[in-house]
């Protein structure tokens, strides 16, 4: 997909990670690209603006963080129960949210799986009354139809703006705008089931100003999604 891309075109000066208080970039100034080594927590520390935070392993997300437009990218993020915020996800083996974690708009999860997985299914998995306003999406570089790219949307929990999933998805909580997957999963306690929902919930009826991440329209036209300073 064309918008990856762009992330490692990202203008920005290249900097080794080391925890702050806060960090703030205008979007009129130069980026700034973080990296780090194996574990990157983000705790009690405030990040805005033309940021990226990259880890080469896994990226810890605290309930403590606060994150206003920032830009998250590693193998694995896990993001802490309670956690509120506005950022951009991208991983390529996991994204796990806790329950009651609050997403605000516009913000996404990204699973881009770059090789073929040895032992599980790369995922997203959106935890219990969590809510995610934005666009959620899974896709495979090299997919493998053994243990295609998961999402699990659990009880009471919702996605309000696009999910689409080159593989398979799991819905116990509510989708409020657009659901495109290859098929469907059901997990319960006593067996798995495919092509079955429970509970689950699919509805259409965002504002009309609400603008999800262009996955499929490949033409120039640009919608205004938010005001960066």
């Amino acid at each position: 997909m064309e918008f990856t891309k762009n992330l490692s075109q990202f203008d920005a000066e290249i900097l080794d990670w080391e925890p702050q208080d806060s960090i703030l970039v205008s979007f009129a100034e130069p980026g700034q690209h973080y990296i780090g080594g194996s574990y990157i927590t983000l705790e009690d520390t405030y990040l805005q603006g033309q940021i990226i935070i990259e880890s080469k392993d896994s990226i810890y997300v605290s309930a403590s963080a606060q994150l206003d437009n920032v830009i998250l990218k590693s193998e694995v993020i896990y993001i802490q129960k309670g956690f509120v915020g506005n950022a951009q996800f991208f991983a390529s083996e996991r994204i796990v949210l806790e329950e009651q974690v609050l997403l605000k708009y516009p913000s996404v999860l990204g699973l881009i799986e770059t090789q073929i997985p040895n032992e599980h299914s790369a995922e997203i998995l959106i935890g219990a009354k969590s809510q995610v306003l934005g666009s959620v999406f899974a896709i495979s570089e090299a997919p493998n139809f053994r243990m295609p790219v998961q999402i699990s949307i659990d009880k009471d929990a919702e996605v309000d703006g696009l999910v689409y999933c080159q593989g398979r998805t799991q819905l116990k909580g509510t989708v409020n705008g657009n659901l495109y997957t290859q098929k469907f999963y059901l997990e319960t306690p006593s067996s798995k089931y495919e092509n079955h929902l429970l509970d689950a919930k699919i509805l259409n009826s965002l504002p009309s100003d609400f603008v999800s991440v262009s996955l499929f329209d490949n033409s120039n036209t640009l919608t205004q999604i938010a005001w960066l300073n």
